[in-house]
C-alpha cells in the first residue's frame, strides 16, 4: 500500500542492492544481495536468498531482471522488488553461484 510501479530515471545498483523482494503473493522473502551484468554492462540478472531459516540453511538463487516488477513510495526512497513466482517456485529454482 502507497507503491506504485517504477517509471523514473533508470535506477543505479545501489539504488537496487537491499532492496526488499516480494513474491507473487506480496510476502517478503529476502533482498537483493548482488546483480548479475551481461557483457553489454547492462543488469541480466538479480541475487538473493531463499529458504532457510534465519539465514542458517539459506542459498543464492538469480531471477533474470526483465522478469521484475520495481515498486516505490512517493518519494522513491523505499524500493521493493516483486517477482512472479511463489516462495515455493522461488525455493525449487536452482542455487546461483558466480562464474569466476
Amino acid at each position: 500500500e502507497g507503491f506504485t510501479l517504477y517509471t523514473g530515471t533508470p535506477m543505479t545498483a545501489e539504488d537496487l542492492r537491499d532492496a526488499e523482494v516480494y513474491s507473487m503473493n506480496d510476502e517478503s522473502v529476502s533482498s537483493i544481495s548482488d546483480l548479475v551484468l551481461a557483457d553489454d554492462g547492462k543488469i541480466d540478472q538479480v541475487v538473493f536468498d531463499v529458504g532457510g531459516f534465519l539465514g542458517i540453511g539459506a542459498r543464492n538463487v538469480a531471477v533474470p531482471f526483465e522478469d521484475l516488477r520495481i515498486y516505490t513510495d512517493a518519494d522513491n526512497s523505499d524500493v521493493r522488488i516483486h517477482v512472479p513466482m511463489t516462495r515455493d517456485e522461488l525455493e525449487a529454482l536452482p542455487e546461483y553461484t558466480a562464474v569466476e
